[in-house]
């Protein structure tokens, strides 16, 4: 089974975890300390799957992008926030060519989407590429663990964590300005021998410079 595939099998099951709002209730109330979205910005949510963090921040912005490489996600996605009222347009992202998404924003969110992505660098030029001078940079993903966090079948699993302090290094190397790293959040896990493990999830908070 692809890494597409996977999601889009899972997607409509995807939001009856509860664990999964409450890590991206943490991270948005994290981020939402360090980055102080108003109605004149533009947001994208890359990786945005149902849209957990995605409709929170579009509730605070003048309009908000979310890309996403499942059809079904982004579906799930777009009933809630037709619901809800919310301004979100969505982008399918193949895996290949990243989208043209014709304009740059003031903050580009990845929650729990760098494990997914086999080569990060890539996508963090494309980051920088689609921010505007002094927009933000918001990444969220797991701390380094053994690989027992997806023990599910999930097959689209790259890497098993960062180290925030290197991550924020190689961004701060690229030219980013790095405003915060933090711990906001840990997964409760149940382990084979039946016990509770908790795995760490760092949010790192980077800026793009301003023009001089």
């Amino acid at each position: 089974m692809s890494d597409i595939d996977y999601f889009n099998e899972v997607a409509r099951t995807w939001d009856e975890n509860p664990a999964r709002h409450e890590m991206a209730h943490a991270l948005f109330n994290a981020f939402n300390q360090h980055v102080s979205l108003n109605e004149k910005m533009v947001a994208l949510d890359f990786g945005a799957g149902t849209g957990l963090v995605t409709l929170p921040m579009a509730g605070r912005v003048a309009s908000t992008v979310a890309v996403d490489s499942s059809v079904e996600m982004l579906a799930v996605l777009k009933n809630k926030a037709r619901t809800a009222g919310l301004n979100i347009h969505t982008e399918i992202y193949d895996g290949v060519e990243y989208p043209d998404l014709g304009r740059n924003f003031d903050v580009v969110t990845a929650t729990m989407v760098l494990h997914h992505v086999p080569d990060i660098e890539p996508l963090i030029e494309q980051f920088q590429q689609w921010l505007k001078p002094g927009g933000h940079l918001v990444i969220a993903d797991l701390e380094p663990e053994d690989g027992s966090f997806h023990g599910d079948g999930n097959p689209s699993v790259h890497h098993h964590g960062f180290d925030p302090q290197q991550l924020s290094q190689q961004l701060a190397s690229q030219g980013m300005i790095v405003k915060a790293i933090e711990q906001p959040h840990h997964i409760a896990k149940p382990q084979e021998d039946g016990s509770m493990r908790k795995y760490p999830v760092f949010l790192l908070v980077t800026q793009m410079p301003e023009l001089v």
